[in-house]
């Protein structure tokens, strides 16, 4: 549907888990080369230039740990996606701390003003 829509780029949002509970913080998910469904190359960089301009903002706007950008082959959203796409992982569920954070409005527009912030960032 969003390469039919012939959108700018897609975010996927997820909240992540850990068997350590002492994990915690935000990270970026970002497509491996060669495994969009596209054979535009730059749509993987791009995708990577959309993951890195999201993070620091929502790891401004929330103070909380800055956990990196993953290249992943494993997602099938990245795989079907023939637009730029990454996937904010936006905290622990497994930390106790951040999954009591993530359920409330407070942080979660925190998160959002991060997320807004990061896309003006990226299409400048």
């Amino acid at each position: 549907m969003m390469n039919a829509a012939m959108v700018d780029c897609r975010l996927r949002i997820h909240a992540d888990g850990n068997d350590n509970p002492a994990v915690h913080g935000v990270s970026m998910l970002a497509p491996a080369r060669g495994t969009m469904n596209t054979t535009d190359a730059s749509a993987q960089v791009a995708s990577l230039e959309l993951a890195n301009a999201l993070l620091a903002p929502v790891v401004a706007a929330t103070g909380t740990k800055k956990n990196g950008v993953a290249l992943r082959s494993d997602q099938t959203g990245f795989t079907w996606s023939a637009v730029p796409v990454c996937t904010v992982e936006i905290g622990y569920m497994t930390n106790e701390r951040e999954d009591w954070l993530l359920v409330t409005n407070d942080y979660q527009d925190k998160i959002l003003d991060g997320l807004a912030q990061g896309f003006v960032n990226y299409f400048k």
